[in-house]
């Protein structure tokens, strides 16, 4: 046999024995599960989804690192050719296998297993933003998506009339939250075939909020249009609580962001938290809902679910605390003077008032004066000063016979 005839037969021969390969992509592994096997070693992976058929109602059962997990369909998912993914299952540790339950064989297909890699750099803890009136701190996708493909694709700009809250139907011991996020994103963009992660935003139990899909250079993160409202998401803003809620209920850490959040957005777009309104799912959608809300599902669990009430009253205690009422002028609760924009997004703040005024302070939550202007007329602008920091602040107008009118403003620049 010449040379050129030996290549081609080593050629054909190794092409051969890789037909039964598992399919591998940098940053997937598909492989097809055998009805006679119930242990797949060798395989490394931090998170793995199933492949099941969409019909069964048999429970099914899936073991990794000596742990087991429930597999359920994961709802957001399509159906085809009869088959639909199952729920996310993310380890905190990379694994090297797993073992299905014998009584799950028929109805599991395939495996995904997702290889997320190992952030190299280090993110920042949680810190405490100014006061509950501005958008909490966030990490940003530069940050956690770190060493991942970007998301590539048209943003579609979205105006918000619904803050929809989900789970993420994950393991509620897990601790690597960045390594949580991760995975969801590859899950949605490399086993879904999304172009983005589908939430706006998402929650960790211990309070961080991770900044969702990506706006891109022209969008505000609450204001691009994610993918997780039953196909409808229109008018919604997705926001994820990492974990699952069906018997537990998140905690304070969480909760505390949550509120600041949903509080910050109703102020930025004037919504009013225990108010309801019309969206193509529901006639009566509140403005704070839950993804069952809008179609069968189970999310986001049943203790959450049953916290919206209360999640409502907390929020409107919240943006009332700032100064701002629902259904009335949001720029004030003083009938005899009008502020736009407030909330402020840039260095620009403009009034009219019945009032002849000849003065207006501006005050930070410590009493401290930062800027003063002197007022000649009844409607009038004011240049705030440039290097403002987002937050809380007041004005106090002094009218000609010295009465003091003070107004909260919310600065938010969106940098």
């Amino acid at each position: 046999m010449d040379t050129v005839l030996k290549k081609y037969f080593w050629i054909l021969l190794i092409s051969s024995c890789m037909i039964n390969l598992p399919v591998k992509a940098q940053w997937v592994t598909k492989i097809t599960l055998e009805q006679n096997t119930t242990k797949y070693q060798n395989l490394e992976f931090r998170a793995i989804a199933l492949e099941m058929d969409a019909t069964t109602s048999t429970k099914a059962s899936i073991r990794v690192a000596d742990k087991l997990y429930d597999i359920v369909p994961d709802e957001h998912s399509p159906i085809s050719d009869g088959l639909r993914m199952s729920n996310l299952i993310v380890i905190d540790d990379a694994q090297t296998g797993f073992s299905l339950i014998a009584s799950s064989q028929k109805q599991l297909k395939s495996a995904y297993l997702i290889h997320t890699p190992e952030l190299k750099k280090k993110l920042k803890s949680k810190s405490d933003t100014l006061d509950s009136c501005t958008h909490p701190v966030m990490i940003l996708q530069e940050e956690w998506r770190d060493g991942l493909p970007d998301p590539d694709y048209d943003r579609i700009p979205n105006m918000v009339s619904h803050q929809i809250i989900h789970h993420s139907a994950t393991d509620n011991e897990l601790t690597d939250y960045v390594n949580l996020v991760r995975s969801i994103y590859l899950y949605h963009t490399e086993v879904n075939g999304w172009s983005d992660i589908g939430y706006n935003y998402l929650i960790s139990p211990d309070g961080l909020l991770f900044a969702g899909r990506d706006p891109g250079e022209n969008l505000s993160q609450d204001s691009v249009l994610g993918a997780h409202f039953c196909a409808s998401n229109t008018g919604t803003m997705g926001i994820c609580m990492l974990g699952t809620f069906m018997t537990q209920t998140p905690g304070e850490e969480a909760l505390s962001t949550l509120n600041q959040l949903i509080s910050w957005k109703a102020i930025q777009s004037n919504l009013d938290p225990e108010a309801s309104s019309a969206h193509p799912l529901n006639q009566e959608l509140g403005t704070i809902a839950g993804h069952r809300d809008g179609c069968s599902t189970a999310c986001p669990g049943d203790a959450l679910y049953a916290m919206l009430p209360q999640i409502r009253e907390k929020s409107l205690e919240t943006i009332q605390d700032c100064g701002v009422f629902p259904g009335l002028n949001v720029n004030t609760n003083n009938q005899e003077m009008t502020l736009f924009p407030n909330p402020i997004n840039g260095n620009i703040l403009r009034f009219t008032t019945s009032l002849s005024l000849k003065r207006a302070i501006l005050f930070d939550l410590a009493g401290h004066q930062l800027e003063s202007w002197q007022i000649t007329s009844n409607q009038d602008a004011l240049r705030l000063p440039q290097q403002i920091k987002n937050g809380l602040y007041f004005i106090h107008f002094i009218s000609q016979k010295d009465r003091v009118i003070p107004v909260k403003i919310i600065v938010n620049k969106q940098y």
